[in-house]
């Protein structure tokens, strides 16, 4: 079915695509596998291409390129600035007004891929994801905390900016403290790569896509899982919140997205809550800070609370 109300043409493959805060812009970013790098010849790393498009027009606004491919393309929180991240070594600032390149900030000598770059929710800061995590003032790349955590993928903020999430190499994403980089749960577990992860909007989920063709969701809190493995017929490569936080989407590996419900049967925030207990035994404390393990009898009232209120839910198949 050919439904797309727009199409912004590259001359190579499109690799990303975001919207602007607002919804007027696009940034795109393509790799141009027959060209080299104009400033050297020699280098036949594929370039990366990245435009910025008139929603309204479908008309290029500005052109930019990397001396390699792009891994990442995020706007600013007040769409005033583009942030691109790429295998040449540098992450790159754009002013969104003038298209003018405000800064190509990297690390050492030596080139480092940065998988992604991602602006804090007050545009102040940049966390950079690469080997090692870190995060730089948005202002002039300056260095201002390395975290002890090497992420196999796209790390970001929550809407706080005290906690991060990130796939580690170990089949497992993470929650980490922003200030030290410490896990802040036991490990969000895959049994292979995992290729996405993400905060809800609401902050209190955290969503896992990954290379076992499974995505699932999970409490940002305790690091225990909110819903059953959400299995699909190839792996999963990312996934995402709808803005209610209530529905996700997923990409998966035989070209399909779907769009998969996490309240089907009516289920309350008491409702969830009341999964969790059964799934884990355990439950946050009154202080918030902790958790405590549950007696044998309060799990077994929490699973006939559940299964007296969603009958059809619990009949025998």
């Amino acid at each position: 079915m050919e439904n797309a109300v727009a199409t912004f043409k590259h001359d190579g493959f499109a690799t990303k695509a975001r919207f602007s805060p607002n919804g007027s812009r696009v940034a795109t970013a393509s790799v141009l596998k027959d060209q080299t790098n104009s400033t050297n010849p020699s280098d036949t790393r594929p370039v990366g291409e990245l435009r910025v498009w008139s929603v309204s027009t479908g008309n290029a606004l500005f052109s930019f390129r990397h001396s390699d491919v792009v891994n990442s393309v995020e706007f600013s929180p007040d769409g005033r600035r583009l942030l691109t991240a790429g295998s040449d070594g540098s992450v790159r600032v754009w002013d969104m007004n003038s298209g003018q390149n405000l800064g190509a900030y990297g690390r050492g000598p030596a080139i480092r891929t940065f998988y992604s770059a991602s602006f804090s929710n007050d545009g102040r800061r940049i966390l950079v994801s690469s080997a090692p995590l870190e995060i730089w003032d948005a202002a002039d790349g300056q260095l201002i905390r390395s975290l002890p955590f090497r992420p196999d993928g796209m790390a970001m903020f929550d809407s706080s900016n005290r906690r991060i999430t990130a796939p580690g190499f170990d089949g497992a994403a993470w929650v980490l403290d922003a200030d030290t980089g410490q896990p802040l749960t036991p490990a969000l577990r895959h049994q292979a790569r995992v290729n996405s992860v993400c905060f809800s909007p609401d902050d209190n989920t955290v969503l896992t896509a990954g290379a076992d063709r499974i995505a699932r969701v999970w409490d940002a809190a305790t690091g225990e899982p909110v819903t059953p493995p959400l299995r699909h017929p190839s792996p999963v490569l990312s996934a995402r919140f709808s803005p209610d936080s209530h529905r996700i989407i997923t990409a998966c590996g035989d070209t399909k997205a779907r769009i998969w419900n996490l309240l089907p049967y009516g289920f309350s925030d008491e409702d969830l809550t009341l999964v969790s207990q059964v799934l884990s035994s355990r439950r946050i404390d009154k202080t918030g800070t902790a958790l405590e393990p549950l007696a044998a009898a309060t799990v077994q009232q929490a699973w006939e609370k559940l299964r007296a209120k969603h009958s059809k839910l619990f009949q025998q198949q």
